[in-house]
């Protein structure tokens, strides 16, 4: 299954060696969105994680404020600057 590598390591029991897990401590196989990504690893595990308009590394599915850069917060009030 994952070749050069112990198959027989597996700490999570999702099935997949720990050497080729996408998402270590997770079950590989959840995936609610259908993305790809593991909900264990996935930003935005209701929605997929394909576009990302304003840039701002926050896909748009999940992004709390689109247009502006979710990671600004000048306030410290958790919405971001521009919302």
């Amino acid at each position: 299954v994952c070749p050069g590598f112990d198959d027989r390591l597996e700490a999570d029991g999702d099935g997949i060696p720990d050497a080729c897990d996408v998402c270590p401590g997770f079950d590989d196989a959840v995936d609610s969105d259908g993305d790809g990504a593991p909900d264990g690893c996935d930003i935005c595990p209701a929605a997929d994680d394909f576009g990302d308009e304003d840039g701002d590394g926050v896909p748009d599915g999940c992004d709390a404020c689109p247009d502006f850069d979710d990671r600004l917060d000048a306030d410290n009030d958790t919405v971001p600057n521009g919302c």
